[in-house]
């Protein structure tokens, strides 16, 4: 049985966003996001927010 990971901080949510993590890091957050609605809505607000797309509807 594995510790579950922390909630991450913004910073770190949009470096996921740009590719910027190691794989490692990258596979443990998209394993806490999993079960972490909070994180996943931080996520998604993030994504509409980088996307020119996304905001200008």
């Amino acid at each position: 049985m594995s510790i579950p990971m922390p909630c991450q901080d913004s910073p770190l949510l949009h470096a996921i966003k740009r590719g910027t993590v190691s794989l490692e890091q990258e596979v443990e957050i998209a394993e806490h996001l999993e079960v972490c609605t909070q994180c996943r809505a931080v996520v998604d607000m993030i994504s509409h927010l980088d996307d020119p797309e996304q905001t200008a509807e």
